[in-house]
């Protein structure tokens, strides 16, 4: 639409066609990183880093998931990896994501419904699965590493406010999580040995093959 119009895309303010809820990208470095590699886009569920890197928020600490400076583009990469495969144990497993349960909890819940343990760790094996097969559907949709972008009218420095004069690093933190996730930087692919260590062979066949 923005071309139709004649007006500058990065004055649209989406991510893979959908628009940025409340959480201004800028506030929180990990979500500006979490709604570029969203499998939904600019989703506030998808990666919740408005709630997750607090002080004193403990949810994720049995996932490795700790307190950084939410200015500093430093380690979102990995950190945000790990925030996207918990989000997506919230709809698989029908929780809500306002009342966060920690992981260890969750595995419990798991127990009492299946009879099989689990360890905090397998749940986040569980989230990366679901979300690396969003990820290769969306490959396979057209969706590249280009798409993984922040438009300028979210993401460039205000000149006032509690974030003024910062912005975030896209690109370092972007690379941080396609090294991590084992993803390729060429072409925005969870690579195929990622997939089938996932046990996604299906997938892997599908988007390689």
């Amino acid at each position: 639409m923005a071309a139709e119009l004649g007006v500058d895309p990065e004055e649209a303010a989406h991510v893979k066609g959908l628009e940025f809820p409340m959480h201004d990208p800028r506030a929180y470095q990990g979500a500006a990183l979490a709604y570029a590699v969203g499998p939904r886009g600019a989703c506030h569920l998808k990666g919740a880093y408005y709630s997750l890197d607090a002080p004193g928020n403990e949810i994720g600490l049995s996932l490795g998931i700790t307190f950084t400076d939410k200015n500093d583009s430093a380690q979102k990469g990995a950190l945000t990896s790990k925030i996207l495969s918990f989000c997506e144990l919230y709809n698989s497993f029908t929780l809500c994501q306002f009342s966060p349960l920690p992981a260890p909890m969750i595995a419990q819940a798991l127990y009492e419904v299946t009879g099989q343990e689990f360890k905090a760790m397998d749940l986040l094996t569980f989230g990366e699965r679901s979300l690396n097969l969003k990820r290769a559907i969306n490959n396979k949709l057209g969706v590249t590493r280009e798409d993984d972008h922040i438009p300028d009218i979210a993401c460039k420095a205000l000149n006032e406010g509690g974030t003024a004069g910062i912005e975030p690093d896209m690109e370092l933190m972007l690379k941080e999580f396609y090294t991590v996730s084992n993803w390729d930087w060429d072409t925005g692919k969870p690579k195929k040995e990622k997939l089938m260590e996932l046990g996604l062979e299906f997938a892997a066949s599908d988007l390689y093959d």
